[in-house]
């Protein structure tokens, strides 16, 4: 694991030198590693880097270290000063308020939809992202791009000595459903809501539980977007496990989702296959309000290597094993089921390829039996650690089984001139690429996977080719850009609304 990560680590480094500046969203990233890991308050690390924080700290153990929150204060006020600078707001444009019950700097599949569409839409709308975040947070307003801010608005500790109250009964789900029985609390605790809520012309959800505030504060002109990215049901009822009264989630979800699809002028979702079953469950009256909006990527963002280049790059980072990758967040049942499959199936088949986990550490597997050792699980990353390890990478796996929603990984694996080799779950929202990617069922998946791994070898300049084809169709129906124009225009008006009842 050592090599690993020393090529992982100089790859980072040369890909670092190629990038001229930092978007303000990697900005923003590093503030936030910043204040949620102060320089005093974790461990160093391996390595030489590791050794200089630890010697840091114990300078830092001295009486200078009271000034420590004064300078972390200066150093993050700074920093949003010189952010703010580069995105401007257009006061002219009318206001959209994106309301978000988690951290959206949290790197995961949910955040990043949302800071996609937030930085979209923002050639549109004046957007105002809510991000309800712990009560030991304080209050932070940060850029995310011109016409885009991000306001963290920390729950009160009440609320959260209640979702602890209720864990017995909601199990994993407490803090979602809690949120939508105590909604008064953020009121009281935090100005950016009810005042950003109040002013809005647009006001999309990011779930259903978030319905009674937005109830609340939104005006008759205020146009109600429920943007989904999975049926909502199976989200709570996973998040609650079998531990929660299982009644009372199921009716406490449904009565939300109801009202808050019979409400809403527009119902955005991320795959068909979801706005079907969720037609199903909620009935054909809202078929017209159904709008298909995709998860993306910005491609040319991205860190782009075709094979000839991928191939240079694993050379000059003295990678020689065929490198293969699986990009998943823990605690969700699809990607530790896929990565089961990664352990028990394609790594014992393939003893010479290298398969690296992404966002998982090796605690949160659930194989019963030892892990591989070309089984390589380097946990949460920083995105450019993430672009290095993507860009090195041969092929890229998608081989999830069930469950909602669709998949990030699909277009951020393409944009890296990755291949993929997926199941028809693990493409779902992406049928554009069916005729492209490689989708083979579990049961083939295995032959799939063996068959575009000696092709990759041996036909590197039909690779290439085939990679650039993957990446136009990515940026013709998956480019953020494109997914937020077509989301603008298909958000009612006001006289629109006026003249068509929700």
């Amino acid at each position: 694991m050592a090599d690993l990560q020393q090529s992982i680590s100089r790859a980072s480094a040369i890909l670092a030198g190629e990038r001229l500046c930092r978007l303000p969203v990697d900005r923003l990233q590093e503030l936030r590693e910043l204040a949620v890991h102060p320089p005093i308050d974790a461990g160093g690390g391996p390595g030489l880097r590791g050794e200089a924080l630890r010697l840091l700290r114990r300078g830092l153990r001295s009486p200078i270290a009271e000034y420590r929150g004064r300078i972390a204060a200066y150093l993050q006020r700074e920093m949003i000063q010189s952010i703010a600078r580069d995105c401007p707001v257009d006061g002219t444009l009318p206001e959209l308020v994106y309301l978000a019950p988690f951290d959206v700097l949290s790197r995961n599949g949910g955040a990043a939809r949302v800071l996609g569409l937030a930085e979209a839409l923002a050639g549109f709308y004046q957007v105002s992202v809510v991000s309800l975040v712990g009560s030991g947070r304080q209050p932070l307003a940060l850029p995310l791009a011109p016409n885009a801010r991000i306001y963290f608005a920390p729950v009160p500790k009440v609320l959260e000595l209640a979702v602890e109250k209720n864990r017995k009964v909601y199990g994993g789900a407490a803090y979602s459903l809690t949120l939508a029985e105590s909604w008064p609390l953020l009121d009281i605790a935090s100005y950016w809501v009810s005042s950003l809520l109040s002013r809005a012309r647009v006001l999309l959800l990011n779930q259903p539980y978030l319905w009674p505030l937005a109830q609340h504060f939104r005006g008759p002109k205020t146009a109600l977007v429920y943007d989904v990215p999975e049926v909502n049901r199976f989200f709570t009822l996973r998040f609650a496990g079998p531990q929660a009264d299982q009644a009372r989630v199921t009716t406490l979800q449904a009565e939300l989702e109801g009202a808050t699809c019979r409400e809403a002028h527009i119902i955005a979702m991320a795959s068909q296959m979801d706005s079907e079953v969720l037609c199903k469950e909620q009935g054909g009256s809202i078929q017209q309000k159904l709008r298909i909006v995709p998860n993306g990527v910005w491609v040319d963002r991205g860190t782009y290597c075709p094979a000839p280049q991928k191939q240079r790059l694993k050379r000059c980072c003295e990678l020689e094993s065929f490198l293969t990758v699986f990009l998943g967040s823990p605690g969700y049942g699809p990607n530790l089921d896929a990565v089961e499959y990664i352990i028990n199936t394609l790594a014992p088949a393939h003893p010479d390829h290298r398969f690296v986990v992404i966002g998982m550490g090796a605690d949160d597997r659930t194989a019963d039996g030892l892990v591989p050792g070309n089984v390589h699980f380097v946990g949460r990353v920083s995105e450019d650690v993430k672009s290095a390890i993507l860009a090195m990478s041969d092929l890229a796996l998608a081989p999830m089984q069930y469950d909602s929603g669709s998949s990030l990984k699909i277009p951020d694996y393409i944009s890296h001139g990755t291949p993929v080799v997926a199941t028809p779950h693990g493409l779902r929202g992406f049928e554009a690429l069916t005729s492209l990617a490689v989708v083979a069922e579990r049961s083939a998946f295995a032959a799939a996977y063996q068959e575009t791994a000696a092709r990759i070898q041996a036909q590197p300049l039909e690779v290439e080719k085939w990679i650039g084809e993957m990446k136009a169709v990515v940026k013709k129906h998956y480019d953020w850009s494109v997914i937020g124009a077509a989301y603008a225009e298909a958000i009612p008006t006001n006289s629109q609304m006026e003249s068509s009842p929700s």
